[in-house]
């Protein structure tokens, strides 16, 4: 991994010469922020239906079914956010 970020207390990383994957899924990029040393979350950039559908069956797969609410703005029925 390399720095893409550096602050006094907030850093950004990324992977170096390599084709980012989560889960095993080609995504466009994977970044990792840290405070204070300790890691906090990961930012996953990807396009397309067919990858965002692999991924939240991923994530479904390891922590459970995500519980959808809908928007405020729309008066139909449920949807992802």
């Amino acid at each position: 991994m390399e720095v893409a970020r550096a602050g006094p207390h907030v850093n950004e990383y990324q992977l170096r010469d390599s084709q980012p994957l989560f889960a095993g899924i080609p995504v466009e990029s994977l970044r990792f922020l840290s405070v204070d040393e300790q890691f906090a979350r990961v930012t996953i950039r990807y396009q397309g239906d067919d990858r965002h559908k692999q991924i939240l069956t991923y994530l479904e797969q390891q922590f459970g079914s995500l519980e959808r609410s809908p928007r405020a703005d729309d008066a139909g029925p449920q949807s992802a956010v």
